[in-house]
């Protein structure tokens, strides 16, 4: 159990409270969980019965009977608790989106797309495999590309997201998951919709590319038809494979 100080702030109250809370502790001021990924407050067993949100992605609010648990495009947060003997305070605590941290979170996908390119040379792995997270509004999806290259010199990627959420969960109106392929001085080219299942939450697909290097993106599409990239961009990493 974590101390901060003099001991009295304790970071793992969410084990202790819930202990006391099954146990009927007279006088305990409440038990804290983290299981839903949510913040919730509710009154149970004479008691007060508190969840905690979750450091990772939070789940989107759907309080319909039938509604799935999606992740959704809030902050991560924590609960702070201190016990003083007498008295309990609690406070809760949101991971800044905004600020270096979620700049950082932001260029990471970039950053790691230079840095492949800078290395590419000397570093077949960073070559052919590529593993990555995707961007907002899909905070929780992460996406895996690989290249290969046969004996005519053709490139052959493939592209699995998964945690992915469904694209008309985050809009109506989205109609999927577009591939592109994006060479500098000639124009983006449609490699098509990810084949999304939304049981598994994972989309994939496979094309080809007679370029060495070239730029993966991914973005939702309100228009299957689409010719271009839209604006709504999860994902984009160049790659390369000699």
């Amino acid at each position: 159990m974590g101390r901060l100080r003099d001991g009295r702030v304790v970071m793992g109250l969410a084990v202790v409270g819930g202990v006391l809370l099954l146990l009927g502790v007279a006088g305990f001021a409440g038990a804290f969980d983290d299981e839903l990924h949510r913040s919730i407050v509710t009154r149970f067993a004479g008691t007060i019965a508190s969840r905690a949100p979750s450091t990772g992605p939070q789940l989107a609010l759907d309080l319909r009977p039938d509604g799935r648990a999606v992740f959704g495009d809030e902050p991560s947060a924590f609960v702070l608790s201190a016990w003083d003997g007498r008295r309990l305070g609690s406070h809760l605590v949101h991971g800044a989106r905004g600020g270096i941290f979620g700049r950082m979170q932001r260029l990471a996908p970039r950053l790691s797309a230079f840095l492949c390119v800078l290395v590419l040379a000397s570093s077949p792995a960073c070559a052919g495999h590529y593993k990555l997270d995707a961007e907002g509004p899909t905070y929780a999806a992460q996406a895996k590309i690989s290249v290969k290259v046969n004996k005519t010199g053709v490139r052959s990627f493939r592209v699995v997201m998964i945690h992915l959420a469904p694209p008309a969960r985050i809009d109506p109106a989205n109609k999927g998951y577009m591939v592109w392929i994006a060479v500098p001085g000639q124009a983006t080219v449609k490699a098509g919709f990810l084949s999304y299942s939304e049981r598994r939450r994972r989309g994939v697909l496979s094309a080809t590319t007679p370029h060495a290097k070239f730029e993966v993106i991914v973005t939702i599409e309100t228009d299957s038809s689409a010719t271009v990239p839209g604006p709504k961009v999860i994902l984009r990493k160049i790659v390369a494979r000699s």
